[in-house]
């Protein structure tokens, strides 16, 4: 038998609770309940999952603790990159909403409640995932016997507004000026960098990952096969996924700066005791004094001073990928050819992630429309 009864919580709000008394025959209370059914509703699903499953084991347990438990099985069935960002959502988000609750007092309206403020906050709804894959590891380990996730609705994403994080045409060339004037002789390191970017759509990963023994100068080509990657350490490993792996052409003005760039940086690294023609896996974009990967907010910096002192629109360094692909659409390069340059898998990602079209009304398309209509109806 269980009772019902309203009360008000610290936010005035009239909430209902019930009492019950467990198969041990001690009195319980489970709170937090917006209406009445929704009480009876959960005691019913109590009552089933004791006759079930019997009596769950220590009720005492916080999510915390049944994290601790899970995670080293999880970290090892993932990449360094992948547990690295996991760990980061439960730092950050997680465990400091859910971490002290006992796992036997988590119930639907805790989480309903977490899963709508993380559908306001976040892009992407891996925190609903996550904290899932726990509450499943406590039903298997016998501290629940009901996964209370499984009824939480989970909220339609809204659409993501357009960032406009890429240059249009005009403010391209402007990009393209004023890096010339700013970094060409004072950065030529800043320069290389935001110039490859821009000239190939590469990964900031990519970029930074890139070794000489991949740059073919004679033949103008980058055999794109690592990215810098950051878990506890930064280290290379393979890019993104298996389209990622490619080989791209370059410019012949591009292959002259990195042919330029490939002496200077020989040059300043010489001073430092490096020898860039002799060391295996030489980085193409490197720290002077140690010789080793660039942290990934250099790339950032960059080009945000640069924006930043010409008052340009705020573009991010994987902005200049967003504008490679979409200033190469704009200009009739075929979408697949533009894929395959980016490392997709398919073309579609390449049109709904980074090809942008000029929102205005396109003229060019109605004429050649026009033209061909009345091409047809002469003929007639």
């Amino acid at each position: 038998m269980a009772s019902y009864y309203k009360y008000r919580n610290t936010k005035e709000q009239i909430l209902w609770y019930v009492k019950y008394r467990k198969a041990n025959g001690k009195l319980s209370t489970k709170r937090g309940f917006k209406t009445k059914s929704a009480a009876q509703k959960w005691f019913r699903e109590y009552q089933v999952s004791v006759d079930h499953y019997g009596k769950a084991l220590n009720t005492r347990i916080t999510f915390e603790e049944v994290y601790n438990k899970w995670w080293p099985a999880y970290e090892k069935s993932v990449v360094d990159t992948t547990a690295h960002k996991t760990k980061q959502i439960f730092k950050n988000h997680i465990l400091p909403a859910l971490g002290n609750y006992r796992i036997n007092d988590i119930n639907v309206s805790i989480l309903q409640r977490l899963v709508n403020h993380w559908n306001q906050i976040l892009v992407k709804n891996d925190c609903q995932l996550y904290t899932n894959l726990v509450l499943r590891r406590a039903v298997q380990l016998g501290y629940i016997h009901v996964n209370p996730m499984d009824s939480v609705i989970k909220p339609k994403k809204k659409a993501r507004a357009s960032t406009n994080n890429f240059f249009s045409q005009d403010e391209f060339t402007d990009f393209l000026k004023y890096l010339r004037a700013d970094y060409e002789d004072d950065n030529p390191r800043a320069f290389m960098m935001l110039w490859l970017a821009a000239a190939t759509g590469m990964r900031r990963g990519e970029v930074l990952g890139l070794e000489w023994n991949c740059v073919d100068l004679k033949n103008h080509t980058i055999n794109i096969k690592r990215s810098l990657k950051r878990s506890k350490h930064a280290y290379l490993g393979s890019p993104k996924n298996h389209s990622s792996i490619r080989t791209i052409a370059i410019d012949e003005t591009t292959a002259n700066y990195l042919q330029r760039w490939k002496k200077q940086q020989h040059s300043i690294l010489k001073y430092f005791n490096f020898d860039t023609y002799k060391t295996k896996g030489q980085l193409v974009f490197s720290t002077y004094r140690a010789n080793k990967a660039l942290p990934e907010p250099t790339a950032d910096k960059y080009i945000n001073q640069l924006t930043s002192k010409h008052g340009m629109k705020h573009v991010t360094f994987h902005g200049l990928r967003h504008t490679h692909a979409t200033l190469l659409v704009e200009n009739d390069t075929n979408v697949k050819s533009v894929s395959e340059r980016l490392g997709h898998s398919s073309m579609e990602t390449t049109l709904r992630i980074y090809v942008n079209n000029d929102k205005r009304p396109n003229h060019k398309v109605a004429d050649s429309f026009g033209k061909l209509m009345f091409s047809k109806s002469s003929q007639k």
